[in-house]
C-alpha cells in the first residue's frame, strides 16, 4: 500500500514535469545557460521518476536482465539529479563570488560542456562502479542489490546509504552551503550598487541574477525537502512514525511536478513567449496552405491566335 501510494504520487508528478521539459524546449527565447542546466536537472528527474514507476507498477516479475537495466538506468538518472542540482547552485554561487574564477571567464557554451562533463560524467562514473561491484565476489550486504533481490536498490540493508542516500546527502549540504553563502553575496552588492551606481542597465542586470537566483532556491527547497525526507524515510525504517512521514513524502512527490510547473511556466513573461510561439506556428502553417496567385502569365508577350484587345 505504501509503495502504491508513493509511485501514485509520482505518477501525477511526472507529467508536469515532460510538459515543462516540452515548454522550454520550444520556445527559443527561454534558451540560455540556465535554462539548459534546469532542462537537464527536470530530464532527469522525469525519467528517474518515470523508471521508478514502471518497476513498481509492475503486476509480474521482470526478467533478471530487464529489471537490472531498468534498475542501473534508475540510478543513473537519479544520480544525475542531483548533480544537475549542485551544477545550477554552483553556477549562482560562482556569478556572485567576490573573486572571479576562471569559469566565470568562459563563454556560455564552453561553461555547459564542463558542466555536463561533471553532472553527467559522474553519475555515470559511480553506475560503472556499482554495476561492477554488484557483480564482485563482495558480501551481499555490501551490493547495491540492483538486478539481484530488487529492481531498485535494497533499501532494507545499509548499502543503500553508501551507493545512493550518502552521496546525495553530501550533495545536498554542499548545496545549501552554496546558497547561503550566495544569498549573503546578493544582499551586500545590492547595498554597494544602490549606494555607487544608479545605472539602470547594472541594475536591471544585477536584478535578473537575483531573480533566477530566487527561482532556483525555491526549486532546491521543494526537491531538497522532498529527498531529505526520502533519506530520512530510508533511515527511519519501522518506527512507528514512519506512517506519517511516508505520507508527508507522498504528497511532496504528487505535488513537485505541478509546483516545478507552477514556478517555470506559469509566469507572465513565460506564457507570453508560449502565446507567441503558438502564434508564429500558426501563422506559417496558414501560409503554406494558402494558395499564391502567380502573375507571370499576365505579362508575357502576345502570340499569334490571340484575340486582339481593343481600347475603347
Amino acid at each position: 500500500m505504501r509503495a502504491f501510494l508513493s509511485v501514485s504520487g509520482m505518477m501525477i508528478s511526472a507529467p508536469f514535469l515532460y510538459l515543462t521539459i516540452l515548454i522550454y524546449w520550444v520556445v527559443p527565447k527561454l534558451w540560455n545557460l540556465h535554462s539548459k542546466c534546469l532542462i537537464c536537472y527536470l530530464l532527469s528527474l522525469a525519467i528517474g521518476t518515470t523508471l521508478i514507476v514502471v518497476i513498481n507498477m509492475s503486476t509480474s516479475e521482470y526478467p533478471i536482465a530487464v529489471c537490472a537495466t531498468m534498475g542501473f538506468f534508475a540510478y543513473y538518472f537519479l544520480l544525475a539529479v542531483f548533480f544537475w542540482l549542485n551544477v545550477i547552485c554552483f553556477d549562482l554561487w560562482q556569478i556572485f563570488r567576490g573573486n572571479i574564477s576562471n569559469i566565470g571567464h568562459m563563454s556560455e557554451a564552453q561553461r555547459f560542456r564542463y558542466y555536463s562533463l561533471y553532472a553527467w560524467g559522474l553519475p555515470a562514473v559511480m553506475t560503472v562502479i556499482t554495476v561492477g561491484l554488484q557483480y564482485s565476489n563482495l558480501p551481499a550486504e555490501l551490493q547495491s542489490g540492483i538486478g539481484d533481490t530488487h529492481c531498485w536498490l535494497n533499501t532494507e540493508e545499509w548499502s543503500a546509504m553508501l551507493y545512493f542516500y550518502g552521496p546525495c546527502l553530501i550533495l545536498i549540504l554542499s548545496n545549501i552551503a552554496m546558497f547561503y553563502s550566495t544569498v549573503r553575496r546578493i544582499y551586500n552588492i545590492r547595498r554597494e550598487v544602490q549606494k555607487l551606481t544608479q545605472d539602470d542597465y547594472t541594475l536591471r542586470r544585477m536584478r535578473g541574477h537575483q531573480n533566477n537566483t530566487w527561482l532556483f532556491f525555491r526549486l532546491f527547497i521543494l526537491m531538497g525537502i522532498t529527498w531529505l525526507l526520502e533519506t530520512f524515510n530510508y533511515l527511519a525504517g519501522d518506527w512507528t512514525g514512519y506512517e506519517y512521514l511516508n505520507a508527508i513524502l507522498n504528497a511532496v512527490n504528487a505535488l513537485q511536478g505541478i509546483i516545478v510547473f507552477a514556478l517555470l511556466v506559469m509566469k507572465k513573461k513565460v506564457l507570453l513567449l508560449i502565446k507567441r510561439v503558438i502564434c508564429e506556428s500558426i501563422g506559417k502553417y496558414r501560409k503554406r496552405k494558402t494558395p499564391t496567385i502567380t502573375t507571370g502569365n499576365l505579362n508575357r508577350p502576345p502570340i499569334e491566335g490571340d484575340e486582339p484587345h481593343i481600347q475603347k
